[in-house]
């Protein structure tokens, strides 16, 4: 049996990325959790530990992490601010050491994570073809006839499979390979079309657009991606009370699933709330139980379902300026990371992200940790994709 190199262990988290998200949903953080462990020593003994000090994603997680726990002293539930913080730096931690050790891959060891990449994305979405198709009998098998209701269930999956497609586009477009590369994508579009995950869909098709403007203007659209996405992360909670004002939408969605009108009124609730404490928040994870979130708005849907469903506002709503500060500094460092990359690797760069920050705006909390560690594998990802393209003196972040 051959040696166990970084690689292999990258490429299985890779690899396992979109599979595991079909039948377990919540096992990414595990994925994350134990790929670090083997990963962690060997790059403190290359010395790639180092690269902590000198990465500004590192030093604004930092920074953001130390907030959340702070805010403890102001949150509606201490106990609970300090718990999440906890969590929430070793995932930090140990999706920082997945960062690290991809930066330290050798060539043979790319070639295989990049293997990995593909092959798990396309084992991911055939799996959810049959899913989908056949009435979820994996699901059925694995957690009991019981527990499994809706294909909604997969919508997680759906999302994971919107953002990791381009990576995976991308290493077979690297390895000449252009029909494959499209091939990947269309089986992307067949999983979508299949599932119930709207965001997911919108997710894909915004990323694609971004992809076919970067590839004819590179550096325009990542500067307007750079605008756009700040501009809207920092003005948030103006929106749901003006452009997105449940009031405004109501007709023109009744003939939509509950859903939609229900997610306004969960944004408008939340922009509502950020008003009456906008500079330090109400406390990290205070979301859960926020005043007035038990109010019914719609029938079966209370004014806050757990979370806002939109991770700006989430952020602004627990962590007020600094945490919108931290969480823009985030989206442009990732944005601005592509500016060395040739034109499809740039453009695929471009795509995740904005396919990321779609999904993460429409759905899900942003503290999840499955998703947060849905996030680092998809860096882990697009790092591995875009590693040959990068120049030896750009910065790593």
């Amino acid at each position: 049996m051959r040696h166990l190199h970084a690689g292999h262990w990258l490429g299985f988290a890779v690899f396992l990325t979109v599979p595991l998200a079909v039948i377990a949903p919540k096992g990414g953080v595990i994925l994350v959790a134990l790929m670090a462990l083997p990963l962690l020593a060997r790059t403190v003994s290359r010395g790639f530990h180092r690269q902590v000090l000198k990465s500004p994603t590192a030093a604004t997680l930092a920074l953001m992490l130390i907030w959340g726990c702070t805010s403890a002293l102001w949150a509606l539930e201490p106990e609970t601010a300090l718990r999440r913080s906890g969590s929430l730096a070793l995932l930090a931690a140990a999706a920082v050491s997945l960062f690290l050790a991809c930066d330290a891959l050798v060539a043979e060891e790319r070639w295989v994570a990049r293997r990995a990449t593909v092959v798990g994305l396309t084992t991911g979405c055939l799996l959810l073809i049959v899913e989908l198709s056949a009435g979820l009998p994996v699901n059925t098998l694995v957690r009991g006839a019981e527990n499994v209701t809706k294909p909604t269930i997969l919508n997680g999956a759906l999302s994971i499979v919107a953002i990791m497609a381009w990576p995976a586009a991308l290493i077979l477009r690297q390895q000449k390979r252009l029909w494959l590369a499209i091939g990947v994508l269309f089986l992307a579009v067949i999983v979508l079309l299949l599932g119930d995950g709207n965001s997911a869909r919108v997710a894909f098709g915004l990323a694609a657009l971004v992809a076919a403007a970067a590839l004819h203007w590179p550096d325009m659209s990542r500067r307007a991606m750079v605008i756009v996405s700040t501009l809207g992360i920092l003005t948030a909670p103006l929106v749901p009370g003006t452009f997105l004002s449940p009031d405004r939408w109501t007709d023109a969605l009744s003939g939509t699933t509950d859903s939609a009108i229900h997610r306004l009124h969960i944004w408008n609730f939340s922009a509502e709330r950020i008003a009456e404490k906008p500079l330090a928040g109400w406390g990290l994870d205070a979301s859960r139980t926020i005043p007035g979130g038990d109010v019914e708005v719609i029938q079966d849907g209370a004014s806050m379902q757990l979370h806002p469903h939109n991770a700006p506002l989430q952020i602004w709503l627990e962590l007020g300026v600094p945490g919108a500060a931290g969480l823009a500094a985030i989206v442009i460092i990732a944005l601005m990371s592509a500016r060395h990359l040739p034109r499809e690797a740039q453009a695929a760069s471009l795509a995740t992200t904005t396919a990321a920050l779609a999904v993460a705006s429409l759905s899900f909390g942003i503290w999840q940790h499955w998703w947060l560690a849905t996030l680092a594998l998809a860096t882990v990802a697009v790092k591995i994709a875009v590693a040959d393209s990068e120049p030896s003196n750009a910065q790593s972040v």
